[in-house]
């Protein structure tokens, strides 16, 4: 029992880990087409290791997967949202 606990402790702060780099790599996607003065990329690993790779003239490819299921509308939903802004860097 202790085992399965320490692996569920240690999913959900893998799982806290990745939603804090996508919230921080979301933002800098956001200020990329806001145009504004600073972006994050310091802010995540994730960000600081993509930083080359967005804006300017460079060509970044983001692959959006989304699901067709109705129990997943609301997550693709916001997946589609997310896609739709990186588009416009």
């Amino acid at each position: 029992m202790v085992k399965i606990v320490f692996l569920l402790e240690g999913r959900a702060s893998e799982a806290g880990e990745i939603n804090k780099s996508l919230l921080t790599f979301g933002r800098v996607i956001n200020s990329l087409v806001e145009h504004s003065g600073h972006f994050h990329y310091r802010d995540n690993r994730l960000t600081r290791l993509m930083g080359d790779s967005l804006g300017g003239k460079t060509k970044t490819c983001i692959i959006a997967t989304v699901s067709p299921s109705a129990h997943c509308i609301e997550e693709t939903s916001t997946t589609l949202d997310y896609a739709h802004r990186a588009k416009n860097i």
